[in-house]
């Protein structure tokens, strides 16, 4: 899983972007943006075919938690991924969950809005 190198991704969204961005290693591919407006966003960066950095939309959830649970979800359910269990499907979304929702437990997070 590449790292966000946050200079790069800067240079992507461009000059005019003045949301709040959250990238942490964590995350992996995925960023979080939360709009002057109030909403939040959930983006996966990708590489094109000339290495170029791209991004696009996972999701739009309500709350900051609600953005944990997108970047978790998706992560789970990648595109070609295969579980030859239910046991492994679970075992797979309990360490999702413990690397993305754990990671800060003593922070407490809920529903910051």
């Amino acid at each position: 899983m590449e790292k966000i190198v946050l200079e790069e991704l800067l240079t992507v969204l461009g000059k005019t972007f003045d949301d709040t961005l959250i990238v942490d290693d964590v995350l992996g591919p995925y960023f979080i943006i939360h709009y002057k407006d109030g909403g939040w966003g959930v983006m996966k960066t990708r590489r094109d075919s000339n290495n170029n950095l791209k991004y696009r939309v996972v999701g739009y959830p309500s709350t900051f938690a609600g953005c944990l649970d997108t970047v978790a979800s998706a992560e789970q359910n990648e595109e070609g991924k295969i579980y030859e269990s239910i046991q492994s499907y679970i075992s797979n979304w309990k360490e999702i969950c413990f690397k993305i929702r754990n990671v800060y437990k003593d922070w407490n997070i809920k529903d910051v809005k």
